[in-house]
This record gives structure tokens, sequence and C-alpha cells, in this order.
């Protein structure tokens, strides 16, 4: 789940906690392209709840941080909510600490750190998803994978989120995906992954009456295993952070590596 590079302008690179932890930073992409109605479903929630409308957002096959995908949660009273929400968090008062802007964190800190544990007792969420991309270098080409359920049905990310439902969504409002501790990416080992979950373990991880230290377990024991998914190269057009089409998510060749 690393940084890819545009190969028209170079990619942004905020520091993330990543950064601070000394793991890889990651300025990630993942595949968002159904109607919310389409994830609302994959969790056993009633479609009926969710009317989709002119303002939401287009379909996606290629989201960055810094973009606003749907995040699902329970924060209003317990009520599923579906929210455009934005992929990073950074307090307003970021700058008196010095704390960098954060997209994703390791779940052991987001479970005990004093900076996340507020989000993961009061905001955690998951943001559906079709799949994610990872990179390896080849030629000194950032070449893009595709990563999604050998299903290819939808599935969820752990999320914490500074997300209220008591409060107006401010501009510091936002989410961070979970990753897992250990385990490294599909494609490759020495990368990081998000903390991919099925609905049952997804709808416990967001249910708001969870403890952290039951949460924190549902991080450890039920990820979604490495053969649960495949992977292929793709074109080298995901690393434009502009492009957004259904062909982005192609295989390369004929052949998926599973």
């Amino acid at each position: 789940f690393p940084c890819s590079v545009d190969l028209t302008a170079r990619c942004p690179q905020p520091r993330t906690c990543s950064d601070r932890l000394g793991t890889p930073a990651m300025c990630s992409r993942i595949a968002q392209y159904r109607l919310k109605q389409a994830y609302a479903q994959a969790m056993g929630w009633s479609v009926k709840m969710f009317v989709e409308c002119p303002r939401d957002r287009v379909p996606n096959w290629n989201v960055p941080p810094g973009s606003q995908p749907w995040l699902m949660h329970r924060l209003r009273s317990g009520k599923p909510g579906i929210e455009m929400m934005n992929w990073g968090y950074r307090p307003s008062r970021a700058d008196e600490i010095g704390v960098p802007l954060t997209t994703s964190v390791g779940v052991d800190e987001a479970m005990v750190g004093p900076y996340f544990k507020p989000l993961a007792k009061a905001g955690r969420a998951v943001v559906p998803v079709d799949g994610w991309y990872e990179w390896t270098t080849v030629g000194g080409v950032r070449q893009p994978w595709f990563v999604q359920r050998k299903s290819h049905q939808p599935f969820f990310l752990a999320a914490i989120s500074s997300y209220r439902a008591h409060n107006v969504v401010a501009d510091d409002t936002g989410f961070v995906l979970v990753c897992p501790t250990r385990g490294g990416g599909v494609v490759d080992a020495g990368d990081q992954r998000p903390l991919a979950l099925e609905a049952n373990s997804a709808a416990l991880w967001i249910d708001p009456e969870l403890s952290v230290e039951k949460a924190a377990h549902i991080a450890q024991t039920s990820a979604l295993a490495r053969e649960q998914f495949e992977w292929f190269r793709v074109t080298l057009e995901v690393n434009r952070y502009a492009s957004n089409r259904s062909d982005l998510i192609a295989p390369l060749t004929a052949h998926s590596f599973a």
C-alpha cells in the first residue's frame, strides 16, 4: 500500500504518522466504483435508507488520499450512515503540536496511542472498497497492481475518524485507514496493506458499543487473509491522479496472481 509516483507531476508527499513510526509512508489509492446502495447492501443494511443524490460522488476507480470517498459508520446514535469524508486527518491545532497530515496508522498505534485512541474509541468507521493498489518498481518505473477479492465483491477497510454526528463537518474532519502491524503488502511483503474486513467483522468494528479493547481484538484476528485476494498488473495511467475510468483495473495480461 505504498506511495505511487505521478508521471506528470511529483506525488505530494505529506508526512504521515507512518513516517514517525518507521513504517512506509502511504500515498495510496483505492477503487470505489459502485453506488453507495451497493455498499449498504454488502454490509447488510437496508438500501432504502440511502437514496442516491445528484451531489453524490461519482464512481471512482482511482481514489487518492485528500479526496472524499464514502465512509460507513454508526456514529449517529448507532444509526447506519454513509458520508463523503476527507481521507486524511490533521486537527486544527496540528501546527501547535507539530503533527503532520495522517492518512494511515498501524493498528497498535491506533488503539493505544494518545493521539489516535480518542478516534478509535469514538470514531471507528469503515471505507467500502472494490479493491486497492500496490506498487512495485520495474526498470525504475512504479508499476501499479490492482488487488481485489477473488469473489470480486466489495469489502471494507478499517478506519478511525474525527467525525462526530453532533459536530459540523469542518476542514479538519477526516479519517485515517488502519493497517495491520504485521503481514506486509499483498504484492510486496516489504510494503503495507490496509486492514481489510468482511461484512460481519466490519459491522462489529463500527459498533459504537464495542470497547476499544474488543475492537483491537477484531483488528488483530479478523483481517481478510492474503489467500482471499487476487492481484495483477494494470496500466501506468493509475499513476496519474486525474485518471478515473473503468479500464484502469483491467489486467495487463490474462494471467492473474493469487
